[in-house]
Parts: C-alpha cells; sequence; structure tokens
C-alpha cells in the first residue's frame, strides 16, 4: 500500500494567505470609512452648517432693522450726555458762596451826592461794581468814581475816575487803575480833546535800610530820569529812577498821540458809566 503525506510548512508558514486577506480587507475598510467622511463633509447639504452646533448662525442685518430670529440684541453704550456751560453767577450769589464782604475802596473828592453797590453786565462778565459820585464845594465840579471787583466779589479789579462829569454830557476825560495780584497797580489816563493816553507803571523799590548817602545827596540820585521817543514823537517813555533804592517812586510813564484808540476807549467806559446812572437808585 502506498501511503502518501501531505508537505509540511514549519515555521507556520502555512497561515500567510489568511493573514495577507485579513490585512487586505482591513486597508478597504478603513479607506472607504476615511473617503465616507471626506465626501460627507464636502457634500452640498452640508457646506452652510456652523462648525460649532453650539453657536447661533449669524446674519447680517441692515443697520436700523429689528432683531431677526432668536439672536440676542446687541449691547449698545448709552450716549453719554454733553457738558452744559456753567450757568452765569449773579455777583452777590458769588459773594455768598466764598464767604467773603466787598469794601469800598477809599474815595475822596468832596461831598458825597450818592454812591452805593450795583450789579453790571459787562461785555464777558457779570460783576459786582461800586459807585461814588461826589461834589466839590469849592469848584462845584463833579466828580463820578466806579470800581469793579472780581468774580468773587472780594477783590479790587478795576477803577475809573471821571472828573468834571455832566450825567448829560459824553464824558470827554478818564483816569482807570488796573490792580495786580503780586505787583502795583498801573494807571491809564485818557483824554478825548488831546488824543492822548498816558499809562503809569509804579515799582516797589524799597531796599534795605540804612542808606549809605546824606538826604541831600539822597535827593539828587533819586531824579535820575531817561527820556525815549520814536522818530515821529508820537509816543514817549519817561523812566525816573532812584538810584539809591530807597524811594516807591520808581516808575515809567508812556504817552502816546492816538486820537481812535482813545475815542474807543472812552465810549466804552460810557457805556458802563450808563448802566450804573440806570441801575442806581434815583432818590439817593
Amino acid at each position: 500500500m502506498r501511503v502518501s503525506r501531505a508537505p509540511e510548512h514549519r515555521g507556520g508558514g502555512g497561515s500567510s494567505p489568511v493573514l495577507l486577506m485579513l490585512v487586505l480587507i482591513a486597508i478597504l475598510v478603513v479607506g472607504a470609512a476615511v473617503a465616507y467622511l471626506l465626501l460627507g463633509q464636502n457634500s452640498p447639504g452640508q457646506a452652510q452648517e456652523p462648525s460649532n452646533p453650539t453657536q447661533p448662525a449669524q446674519s447680517t442685518v441692515a443697520a436700523g432693522s429689528p432683531n431677526v430670529g432668536n439672536a440676542p440684541p446687541v449691547a449698545t453704550q448709552p450716549p453719554q450726555p454733553t457738558a452744559l456751560p456753567a450757568a452765569t453767577t449773579a455777583p452777590n450769589e458769588a459773594m455768598a458762596q466764598t464767604g467773603c464782604e466787598a469794601e469800598p475802596p477809599r474815595a475822596d473828592f468832596g461831598e458825597v451826592v450818592a454812591e452805593g453797590f450795583v450789579d453790571l453786565r459787562l461785555m464777558n462778565a457779570d460783576v459786582l461794581s461800586w459807585y461814588s459820585l461826589q461834589l466839590d464845594t469849592g469848584t462845584r465840579t463833579t466828580t463820578f468814581f466806579f470800581a469793579l471787583f472780581d468774580a468773587a466779589g472780594c477783590t479790587l479789579s478795576r477803577t475809573a475816575l471821571i472828573t468834571d462829569y455832566t450825567p448829560t454830557e459824553v464824558i470827554d476825560n478818564a483816569e482807570v487803575t488796573v490792580y495786580y495780584p503780586n505787583a502795583l497797580e498801573r494807571s491809564v489816563t485818557f483824554d478825548r480833546a488831546a488824543g492822548t493816553l498816558i499809562s503809569r507803571q509804579f515799582y516797589n523799590a524799597n531796599a534795605h535800610e540804612p542808606g549809605m548817602f546824606s538826604s541831600q545827596t539822597r535827593i539828587s540820585l533819586s531824579q535820575q530820569n531817561l527820556v525815549l521817543t520814536d522818530t515821529d514823537g508820537t509816543i514817549r517813555a519817561d523812566m525816573s529812577i532812584d538810584l539809591t533804592g530807597l524811594s516807591t517812586q520808581e516808575n515809567i510813564a508812556i504817552r502816546q498821540e492816538n486820537p481812535p484808540v482813545v475815542e474807543n476807549s472812552l465810549n466804552e467806559l460810557q457805556l458802563i458809566v450808563d448802566q450804573i446812572e440806570s441801575r442806581r437808585p434815583k432818590s439817593q
């Protein structure tokens, strides 16, 4: 009897075809799954789906249109109110707020006819003023004097002195004094007839004592003047110099011939005088 035996494949080689078939099937399955996913994401039916399903789709809405769908309204900042300009405070109210009391300046030109406080409205501010109408019993001429205070009504700001004043006539002269916080005052004199204005600025030149010179020498040293003029003589500057440093009379005076400027200045002062006349009590 002939007995035959199938050949033996040592080392497990008999199962190689089966493994190859399994690997090939696995590769095909994975490739099909990847292709399905890629084709599914690029399909037209799902192209407009949002990538994050938890966020609602945004839509473009024209300005001023109402909200569409369930989208929440966009929060906007309310407009900030525009600051209103500060209200003009009357001089008496300003004095009450600051707790100060205006003191009239010293004015002694004759017998007092009328005087008192008056609220004025200037071109750029409301101010408190004090006026005094006085009569010289010797010459029988009238002097009109008024003073302006600062916005708080505490500090003297300007004064004006008008001589030979007649209520029914236009003023033709005035001496205005300007006061400064940290300096001596300055005076400006207007003369309508001459068309001139003269400004004087004084300086505080008091030196420490004792002095080095005798009284006669000091007087001669204090009388040092310097005069400057322009080419046509319309402006002249006089400087009074005290070389000893013991006099308070050091000053500079500038005289200018300028009729249009003098005319305009006196006309504006006339408006203030007329306003005081219209507001002051006539019974005084």
